[in-house]
């Protein structure tokens, strides 16, 4: 704790007895000039510390959210991995026909039947999609989505 008259470990005591009038001593304003500029560097050295550990709560933080996140998206894929899947006679494998969507329609109700259609023919299908049909699939849904 800093005696009165201090600051930062500097005696400015002399600063009380000055007028505002009165002129400056080069002694004065050296020990003025001094600390002034520990005290900039004091506050420097604060600004510092604060600044690695609010970056260190930021940085904890998002790891948090990561992780969270990334259980999140593993649990939408086991259950979306875990939805049924349409099984179907060998003799009864047709190619089911979806129209294609014209976009003539002015509803979007339209489209989401349309695409919830697609997906129902999709989970239908003998043989499991390969990876370029998968792509293709993810593409679709996301274009949809945006």
């Amino acid at each position: 704790m800093e005696r009165e008259g201090e600051f930062f470990g500097f005696d400015l005591s002399f600063m009380d007895s000055l007028d505002d009038c009165a002129p400056l001593q080069t002694r004065d304003a050296k020990a003025l000039r001094d600390a002034t500029s520990s005290a900039i560097a004091q506050v420097w050295a604060d600004t510092m510390a604060t600044t690695a550990l609010l970056s260190q709560k930021i940085n904890e933080g998002n790891s948090v959210l990561t992780d969270k996140l990334n259980e999140s998206f593993a649990a939408v894929g086991k259950r979306l991995d875990s939805l049924p899947t349409i099984a179907m006679l060998q003799q009864d494998v047709g190619v089911s026909k979806v129209t294609p969507f014209s976009g003539s329609a002015d509803t979007e109700a339209q489209f989401s039947v349309w695409i919830r259609r697609l997906e129902d023919v999709m989970r239908m299908r003998p043989v499991p999609l390969t990876n370029e049909q998968q792509a293709n699939t993810l593409h679709v849904s996301v274009c949809v989505c945006t």
